[in-house]
């Protein structure tokens, strides 16, 4: 079981449950019965394979999100300028075209070519992907700006009132 907050999660099946000596114990005899009826030695050795199992699932997660996220970076770059210029949707898929005739060129010499190639195809940029990130960062901007003038006009008013302030003094 590893901690987790108030509550134990099982590192061979990830249930959970509550983290209290019975309840666990209850919670391996009743799911886990020939997990308990093995030696010491053969728990310890399943427990260290089912935790090494466990932290490459993490890892290799947390791989799989972060290829994604530049990914999504680039995607999202890439309808910035297109919208920048007032391009087409479907020039993404222009670009994406042109990045992989360049690739060959401008990556010979390196040894993560192949990985290049792939970074570049995952790369999100179809007619209605750079339409949806367009938008998205238009509404960005929007409220961005509506921020602002709010800032704006609290500066105005501070300032009025300062202003005042020492009008009445002087």
């Amino acid at each position: 079981m590893i901690n987790k907050g108030d509550k134990a999660v099982c590192v061979l099946c990830s249930g959970t449950v509550v983290c209290r000596t019975s309840s666990v114990k209850r919670y391996f005899e009743t799911n886990h019965r020939t997990f308990c009826e093995k030696s010491e030695p053969e728990q310890k050795e399943l427990i260290a394979s089912a935790i090494k199992d466990r932290n490459k699932q993490s890892t290799s997660m947390f791989k799989y999100v972060s290829k994604n996220c530049h990914t999504n970076a680039a995607s999202y770059s890439a309808a910035n300028t297109i919208a920048r210029h007032g391009k087409p949707f479907q020039e993404g898929e222009f670009l994406k075209e042109a990045w992989l005739a360049c690739v060959p060129s401008l990556f010979d010499d390196f040894d993560n070519k192949d990985k290049i190639i792939q970074r570049i195809k995952d790369v999100p940029l179809s007619r209605n992907t750079m339409k949806d990130r367009i938008l998205k960062l238009a509404e960005n901007v929007t409220d961005q700006q509506k921020v602002t003038l709010t800032l704006l006009l609290l500066y105005r008013y501070v300032l009025t009132e300062v202003l005042t302030s020492l009008n009445r003094h002087v």
